[in-house]
């Protein structure tokens, strides 16, 4: 059986990564109904233990899992390291006494315990004595029901997690009120601040980008922005001398790391080495979200025919949350980039040849299956692919962001 999984990151006050809520599918044929639900965790359970590894798939965050009642009652969390995982309760569950009694156990056991898109009932008081964190869907949620959760069970010692938080205000408001975490995509949706220039240091690297990214790759230009930028420079030899490489020799100087990288991945890990220089004062995810859509995109060129765009493909899905990064409209940033037209006129959401690519990439993101599976019957892809696809992206995005 093939495992289909999304992961949709829970960040702290902070808005660094705290972990992912790991959302799932055993295919693209079917819906997850009853004793399917059943077998789709314990094949989560199963893979990310014993094949995967929950270190690949989360990146070291914490793994939050969806746990039915079948689960629960047979102790399938015992299987789990508890310093890894949240067990969440489904809001679906009835709290009798035989949910109590296995929640009290995996507690005793050390396992933190979330209870799902709460609403209060007097038979949750049980597990409301051992649960760590209470989940709060602002979907369904106004101010004052918001407000009404964090008087209420903060003094409990329980921590809130907001979650859908699709804009930066339903983040701040929450996180006024003291919730502890919060789970959506409002970090990697634009706030476009017109009338702003974008600072010196920022254009500077908006610079670099121009430089590498044009048809008539200027080797020499490039050297010349990295070196009289510290940070750039910095960053290129942390880089370039890392694990991620593999190369035994030391490397000392500017021209020597180009050289070694070639015209090709001058142009692919300047863009990363720039990008991330851009988002300093934006969650540590936001850049990890664009490097995985960058390396799904490129290893889904070949397996869609277009081995010979992995370049632009790569692009795409790195430049795709350009607009988030520096608070400015997609189209005024693309303007000034040279980047191909199919690349800028995907980004603008314009039909193309990558079109499809990159919306089957930003389905997977957040589980949307159903899309999924029409997307890759289109593109003819092999849907049992993905996975390992996604799998290697996350891996290599997360081995990036550990350079950072």
């Amino acid at each position: 059986m093939t495992l289909f999984i999304g992961r949709q990151p829970i960040l702290d006050r902070f808005q660094k990564t705290y972990g992912y809520e790991l959302l799932f599918r055993d295919s693209l044929q079917n819906v997850f109904t009853g004793h399917d639900v059943d077998q789709a965790s314990m094949k989560v359970i199963d893979t990310s233990v014993g094949q995967m590894g929950l270190q690949k798939i989360t990146g070291g965050g914490k793994a939050f899992i969806n746990f039915t009642r079948q689960l629960l009652l047979e102790d399938y969390g015992n299987l789990l390291p508890r310093d890894q995982v949240v067990i969440e309760v489904l809001e679906t569950i009835t709290p009798d006494a035989e949910i109590v009694a296995s929640c009290r156990r995996l507690k005793d056991g050390g396992y933190t315990l979330a209870l799902d898109d709460f609403q209060y009932a007097p038979a949750y008081e049980p597990l409301l004595d051992m649960v760590d964190i209470i989940k709060v869907d602002l979907s369904v949620s106004d101010e004052r029901e918001r407000l009404h959760f964090a008087e209420t069970y903060l003094p409990r010692k329980i921590k809130l997690l907001a979650e859908r938080v699709e804009t930066l205000a339903d983040f701040e408001q929450t996180r006024e009120m003291g919730y502890a975490f919060f789970q959506g995509y409002f970090f990697s949706k634009p706030v476009v601040l017109t009338g702003e220039r974008l600072p010196e240091s920022k254009l500077g690297r908006i610079r670099l980008l121009v430089a590498i990214n044009r048809p008539d790759f200027d080797f020499g230009a490039a050297e010349e922005i990295i070196k009289h930028d510290p940070t750039l420079s910095m960053k290129l030899f942390r880089y370039i001398n890392s694990a991620f490489f593999g190369i035994r020799q030391e490397i000392k100087s500017i021209r020597q790391a180009l050289t070694l990288l070639g015209e090709k991945n001058i142009r692919k890990w300047c863009t990363i080495l720039v990008i991330s220089s851009l988002v300093d004062d934006k969650p540590p995810e936001l850049l990890k979200q664009a490097i995985v859509r960058a390396r799904f995109c490129e290893l889904l060129a070949s397996e869609t025919g277009q081995g010979g765009n992995d370049q632009e493909l790569f692009m795409t899905g790195m430049f795709s949350l350009l607009d988030t990064m520096l608070n400015q409209a997609m189209p005024d940033l693309l303007a000034d980039l040279p980047l191909s037209a199919m690349v800028k006129e995907t980004l603008l959401g314009e039909a193309t040849s990558f079109q499809e690519i990159f919306r089957l990439v930003t389905a997977f993101e957040v589980g949307d299956w159903e899309r999924v599976e029409s997307l890759a019957n289109s593109l003819r892809v092999n849907s049992e692919i993905l996975p390992e696809l996604q799998q290697q992206s996350f891996v290599w995005a997360d081995a990036l962001a550990a350079e950072q």
